[in-house]
């Protein structure tokens, strides 16, 4: 029983022995990155302290091969694992209060580093929080060797290993001279980058807080601006479209108002052409009566033949009419001396007469009738004027036929008049 007790003291003093070589060796890693005119030595070092690593590992194996006196498991007292619970208690309250030491001292040390000090005031700082996270880093592994750490503790140790890794970068830095002269500047910013870190909230307190807080409001402030200046220049394209459309609408319209123009003139060319048609045909079917006339004019005036007393009608033959020219047949009683003085032109007389019947017997031309449309207004009235206004009729017959001849929207100016019989009206 003895034996066991002693190799687990053994034991535990190796593990400890181990550790400790394994903190000097990081050390001397991190020295080895800013230290370079040592390299070589270190490098020995580091070797030696992994050989004397590698040994201690195999007497730790060799004392755990040992055999037991007894295979009874051992089981601690209630009293035992009360005391062993109090003191992890008393040693993690003890690490904490040296934690807050070493985080004030770190503080400190940051704010001396900003300043133009001596190398010995730079190797003394560097000592003091090495020392104290030393310190640290010896009460949690007792602790750790007992019970598992919680992880409020990891991350103050990691925090704690992390913070005085850079800090003594720094120093070594400044120590060894690479940088050249003290730069104020230069040195506040590289100590501004220790803020950058997760860990650095809990270790430089409101400063490394304020400075996220800082960065994050800058950050913010440059995805709205970014996001700000995309929207604007949406906004440019989109107005830039609007006027390219607000001008293409205006070539629209001024293309529709100028072919609605040209339909219109050519609709009045095309009116005027129809209505100069019309003219031209009834002027034409005027010179053929007037040529007819003339004709019967010179068969009164070759004729002196008589017309037998008993053909004496008393009705005129119809009349002839189309648009504003109505010449009336002559009668009977007219053509009477002239055929009692030409025997002989009776036949053609009785010709010319047949054939004034049979023109008068066609259809009555009437005017169209207008519904309000502009288009259709100049042939209207046209027609109107010369087959009904130039008639010798009376006010109120053409305003009846006015009447007869409109509809839709053009009747209704024609309202108010049903009881006016003037030419005014």
């Amino acid at each position: 029983m003895e034996d066991l007790q002693a190799a687990t003291v053994s034991q535990t003093a190796l593990t400890e022995q181990m550790t400790t070589l394994q903190r000097e060796i990081q050390d001397l890693k991190d020295s080895l990155q800013d230290e370079s005119n040592a390299r070589q030595d270190i490098k020995d070092s580091i070797k030696c302290k992994e050989q004397m690593i590698s040994e201690l590992q195999d007497k730790i194996q060799n004392t755990s091969d040992l055999p037991r006196r007894s295979e009874r498991v051992k089981v601690q007292t209630e009293k035992m694992i009360i005391y062993l619970r109090e003191e992890m208690i008393k040693k993690e309250k003890r690490m904490l209060v040296l934690y807050e030491q070493w985080k004030a001292q770190a503080r400190e040390t940051r704010e001396k580093l900003k300043e133009d000090i001596t190398v010995k005031e730079m190797s003394e700082l560097a000592d003091i929080i090495e020392e104290r996270r030393d310190d640290i880093l010896k009460l949690y592994s007792e602790n750790r060797t007992q019970m598992a750490p919680s992880s409020d503790v990891r991350r103050k140790i990691d925090a704690c290993e992390a913070v005085t890794r850079e800090i003594i970068g720094i120093i070594l830095e400044r120590i060894s001279g690479v940088d050249g002269d003290f730069d104020a500047d230069r040195e506040k910013a590289r100590l501004r980058e220790l803020l950058e870190h997760e860990y650095a909230i809990s270790i430089y307190g409101s400063t490394a807080a304020s400075n996220r807080s800082q960065r994050s409001s800058a950050s913010h402030l440059t995805a709205k601006r970014a996001e700000a200046a995309a929207e604007l220049a949406a906004k440019e394209v989109e107005y830039e479209v609007a006027l390219e459309e607000q001008r293409q609408q205006e070539k629209i319209r001024a293309l529709e108002e100028e072919h609605k123009k040209q339909v219109a003139v050519q609709n009045a060319e095309l009116e005027r052409l129809r209505a100069q048609r019309d003219v031209k045909a009834a002027r034409a079917r005027f010179e053929a009566y007037d040529r007819h006339l003339l004709q019967v004019g010179d068969v009164q005036s070759i004729t002196d033949e008589k017309v037998s007393p008993n053909i004496t009608p008393k009705q005129p033959l119809p009349a002839v009419s189309f648009g504003s020219v109505q010449t009336a047949l002559p009668t009977v009683t007219e053509l009477a001396p002239a055929v009692q003085e030409a025997p002989s032109s009776v036949t053609q007389l009785a010709q010319a007469v047949q054939d004034s019947i049979r023109l008068n017997k066609l259809p009555t031309p009437e005017p169209t009738v207008f519904s309000g449309n502009p288009m259709h207004f100049i042939e209207w009235k046209s027609t109107f004027t010369s087959l009904i206004d130039q008639k010798g009729i009376s006010a109120a017959d053409k305003l009846y036929y006015l009447k007869r001849y409109v509809t839709g929207s053009a009747r209704k100016c024609t309202e108010g008049t049903f009881f006016r019989s003037d030419e005014a009206a």
